[in-house]
């Protein structure tokens, strides 16, 4: 599985990370933990992706063109 990592900055959406190798077990709240052992917490928004049709969604559904 796929965690995709956005930040929210002036309204506007930002790709942060895509996360690959994300166990099917682990929920948003421990990937997140993990994460922020890393990264500075910022206005971030997680989500999970089975694959890069649902990521492609995500992003374009928050503004996203590119990638």
């Amino acid at each position: 599985m796929t965690c995709v990592v956005l930040c929210k900055i002036d309204g506007i959406y930002y790709l942060r990370h895509i996360i690959h190798g994300i166990n099917t077990t682990d929920t948003l709240e421990s990937v997140r933990e993990k994460y922020y052992k890393d990264f500075d917490e910022l206005n971030d928004e997680f989500f999970f992706c089975q694959d890069n049709a649902e990521i492609k969604e995500i992003l374009t559904t928050h503004g996203i063109k590119s990638w």
